[in-house]
């Protein structure tokens, strides 16, 4: 196939199943009488407060770079190179691997994406692992 056509796919699977959980999660909101649920939707988030928000979304994305620098440690500890962006982008497919399986299995997954992008040796996966 095609490698930009596969891309492509790829993006609008991404996109279709994106917009049905949003849909699957928003279905069961019942609006009062005259207001259309997107109406309200909306004036929730209009009135929300979002200091909170960017506060939580600055406090979340330190943990994960700090996250992501420990996976860097762990491959310079294996005489590997890898960058902050590779280790950051791993961790985050690792959480999103734990969204559908559970615990451990998403440390493995941050070991194996991360030495695959980087070209690291398996060794750097099993020693993550144990």
């Amino acid at each position: 196939m095609n490698p930009k056509l596969k891309s492509v796919l790829q993006y609008l699977v991404t996109i279709a199943i994106t917009g049905v959980l949003v849909w699957l999660s928003l279905r069961g909101i019942k609006a009062g009488d005259g207001q259309d649920t997107a109406d309200l939707i909306w004036s929730v988030w209009a009135k929300s407060n979002k200091i909170y928000l960017v506060l939580m979304a600055a406090i979340l994305m330190t943990s994960h770079v700090f996250r992501a620098e420990r996976w860097r440690m762990f491959a310079r500890a294996s005489g590997n190179r890898g960058t902050l962006t590779n280790s950051f982008l791993s961790v985050m497919v690792g959480y999103l691997v734990n969204l559908a399986i559970p615990a451990r299995r998403r440390k493995y997954r941050v070991a194996i994406i991360f030495s695959s992008w980087r070209k690291l040796p398996s060794k750097f996966r099993l020693e993550q692992w144990w």
